[in-house]
């Protein structure tokens, strides 16, 4: 294979230079980064004058043209622009939007009409610290930002832009995995039972099941079975390979008397297919009033932060979201020294994958004999422990203040058998 010769070039358009490489034409020229590309044209190289000649120029006009009409198309492009037609793109793949929707709520009005190749690193800082002026996290800042960075890396990869920008992210913040003790998880557990009904069922499978935020969302009455006494979160619907949302598994859980109780309360009162709605509609998120249970319980605080278009709004300090529930239950099975494979099934990973939650190591020693409090002791997936029956007189105590199934409890001293 030869090189396309030096020297002045047989013709050029612009940029695009008619070089030889064999006995192939091609074209060189650079591209909007400044490097250098080659482009074959697909007829055989010609220098002299006549009609192969004259076939290289129109080949090379004609690719010469594409390439202006691909930039100007690119150019044309707003960030708000490419972020529809990103999420059209995972629409396609059969992926959720909720999350990426909720962020362009924030992310919208500072970049919705922005031309991606005229941002800078200044552009994304002005943005994170408005963001913090408002008592945004660095977590959710940092997450925000690095979404928009995935959009304008697909629009690249894809060709909808001639360069991806350099997107500047804040630091993530402090390490969220926090971990509820047995005390602050029963206050959570009553500190929603005293708000909306739909919050305290939220709560309770979230505890029993240690489900993922949108799994519970998207749990539906038919795959709850109250005969067989057990909770599908996988919907029973056959594998689609032009889906790409079954990368995540999720599992099929016993179904224990507390969360029986809640679900059985609220199947008589349903209105929708889902099992979390709020006021005949499906729940899209627990946040808010998952929020309001937090602050009643006592595990954050409301601090003043004014807007101009609410000069009193409020928003909660905390570290616990529902998340941290899922985090918790993972911590309590890996301090009762469950078993990999049946930690795995309960948290709704394929059998024999990497556990991709961080292993927790710092829970304290008493998690060892209490976990069985909040944790049905009858889950397959947990060991059996034994423990005395507690006496049905015993299930609301002044020491809880919760209504717990008989089995849930710790053995309280001088009551029982």
């Amino acid at each position: 294979m030869g090189k396309a010769r030096r020297g002045d070039p047989v013709y050029a358009n612009g940029d695009f230079a008619l070089a030889r490489r064999g006995r192939e034409a091609v074209v060189t020229y650079y591209d909007a980064n400044g490097k250098r590309r080659r482009a074959r044209l697909g007829i055989p190289f010609a220098k002299r004058p006549g009609a192969e000649l004259e076939a290289c120029k129109k080949a090379l006009d004609e690719f010469a043209d594409r390439v202006h009409a691909v930039a100007k198309a690119q150019d044309d492009h707003t960030c708000g622009a490419l972020w529809k037609l990103w999420l059209a793109e995972r629409e396609a793949d059969k992926l959720s939007n909720d999350i990426y929707e909720a962020n362009w709520s924030s992310l919208g009005p500072f970049f919705a009409n922005r031309k991606p190749g005229l941002l800078v690193t200044q552009d994304f800082r002005d943005y994170a610290e408005e963001r913090f002026s408002k008592g945004r996290s660095s977590w959710t800042v940092h997450t925000e930002l690095s979404r928009l960075r995935s959009c304008l890396q697909w629009a690249a990869k894809h060709r909808k832009i001639a360069f991806a920008p350099i997107v500047w992210v804040p630091q993530p913040g402090e390490s969220r995995e926090r971990v509820l003790s047995i005390e602050e998880a029963r206050r959570l557990v009553a500190a929603a039972l005293l708000g909306d009904p739909h919050i305290y069922l939220f709560t309770v499978i979230a505890f029993a099941t240690g489900a993922r935020h949108r799994a519970i969302l998207d749990l539906t009455w038919d795959r709850i079975d109250f005969i067989n006494g057990i909770i599908e979160f996988d919907e029973d619907l056959p594998r689609d390979p032009m889906s790409k949302a079954w990368r995540k598994g999720r599992a099929t859980v016993p179904m224990g008397p507390t969360v029986r109780a809640a679900l059985e309360l609220a199947f008589k009162g349903r209105q929708t297919k889902f099992v979390i709605e709020h006021g005949g509609r499906r729940l899209q998120s627990a946040r808010e009033g998952f929020a309001n249970a937090v602050a009643r319980a006592g595990l954050g605080t409301w601090v003043d932060a004014p807007t101009e278009a609410n000069p009193k709004h409020r928003r909660l300090e905390t570290d616990v979201t529902p998340h941290t529930i899922r985090h918790t239950v993972n911590t309590w099975l890996e301090a009762k020294a469950v078993e990999e494979r049946r930690r795995q099934q309960l948290l709704g990973h394929a059998p024999g994958s990497k556990v991709t939650d961080k292993v927790y190591t710092h829970a304290d020693a008493k998690l060892l004999t209490d976990a069985v409090s909040l944790l049905d002791a009858d889950f397959a997936p947990l060991p059996k422990l034994s423990h005395e029956p507690v006496p049905e007189e015993a299930q609301n105590t002044p020491e809880t203040g919760l209504s717990v199934p008989l089995g849930q409890m710790p053995v309280i001293e001088g009551r029982g058998d």
